[in-house]
């Protein structure tokens, strides 16, 4: 099994100094207050193999980065998290709303981002949208632009749902937010695996039976009609494999940023 991603306080502990200390100090001078430094703790894990070898020692030194800085908001409707990601600057603001409801705002850029052989360097942090987690992401991580789009992103969905912002203050509830987010990626990128296997098998199993059907009608014997269904099997694989690659390589139409808000 992979590792479960965990998110651990270790505001006592973490003496290295933080990712993007300017981002930190720019969250201060608008009045953001320091709360402490959160490490997620993870391995690595068969979905590192979507990144190349060079790829992959810049993943495993960006799992051992500094812990992030967590703070809050001057009017404590928000906490915000100054990490990276790669060497790009990450910035993170969260709010929970009185019915559940977590609206995530994720600032960041792509030049420094980890990149996998295929596919969108951000997918992973909009994949885990839900409708009581709903992810915005700019491309964009100054604190100016994330704190305007975290605003806007909350005011939609306050608006959507009739429900109202908690109060965020102690470092407990940040925690509770961000180990929140860590098991909901954890249970998404642990059901996209099982829906990849349970694909395989209704491809596999359907055209296994369809062939042995076609070699018993021609007058085949059991034992031989077996035998071919067996070396039929690594060749059936492979092509599903490579139906998925071509996916995977496959342009995705995606909207342009808008140049004033840096969103899509």
């Amino acid at each position: 099994m992979d590792p479960v991603a965990i998110v651990a306080d270790v505001t006592e502990m973490e003496t290295r100094p933080p990712a993007h200390p300017a981002n930190v100090e720019a969250l201060e001078a608008r009045g953001f207050r320091v709360l402490g430094r959160f490490a997620t703790l993870s391995g690595p894990s068969r979905y590192d193999n979507a990144y190349s070898r060079p790829e992959r020692a810049r993943l495993e030194a960006w799992r051992n980065r500094p812990a992030a800085t967590v703070l809050v908001a001057p009017d404590g409707t928000a906490f915000a998290g100054v990490d990276t990601f790669g060497e790009a600057p990450l910035l993170r603001l969260r709010t929970e709303l009185d019915d559940g409801t977590v609206v995530e705002t994720i600032g960041t850029e792509r030049r420094g981002a980890l990149v996998p052989r295929r596919g969108d360097p951000f997918a992973g942090f909009s994949v885990t949208a839900t409708p009581d987690h709903p992810v915005r992401l700019i491309e964009d991580p100054s604190p100016d632009a994330v704190i305007a789009a975290h605003h806007e992103h909350v005011a939609e969905v306050v608006g959507r749902l009739d429900a109202q912002p908690l109060r965020h203050a102690d470092r407990d509830h940040a925690l509770r937010l961000a180990t929140k987010a860590a098991d909901q990626m954890t249970r998404i990128r642990d059901r996209t695996a099982a829906l990849i296997r349970r694909t395989v098998l209704v491809v596999v199993i359907p055209i296994g039976l369809l062939w042995l059907w076609v070699e018993l009608s021609s007058g085949m014997s059991v034992g031989s009609a077996l035998l071919m269904d067996l070396l039929l099997i690594p060749v059936v694989l492979l092509v599903v494999l490579l139906v998925l690659l071509v996916v995977g390589r496959s342009p995705r139409r995606r909207p342009p940023l808008n140049p004033s808000t840096g969103r899509r």
